[in-house]
């Protein structure tokens, strides 16, 4: 597979790789989860798109 190309945002970039990686949920918040979403799905990535949009879901 050919490697991504960066995002805008190295940042964000660096974040998908530790979520697609198992780790990095601390690192994902109200004000970046909509980017890592677009992101991910972008980078081929549904599982992790599904997951951030479940973590962005509001409880109660």
């Amino acid at each position: 597979m050919p490697p991504s190309p960066p995002s805008t945002n190295p940042e964000l970039d660096d974040i998908l790789r530790d979520l697609v990686a198992g780790r990095g949920r601390e690192r994902v918040n109200d004000g970046n989860v909509k980017a890592l979403i677009d992101l991910a799905e972008q980078r081929g990535h549904p599982l992790v798109a599904q997951l951030l949009r479940e973590w962005s879901a509001p409880c109660g």
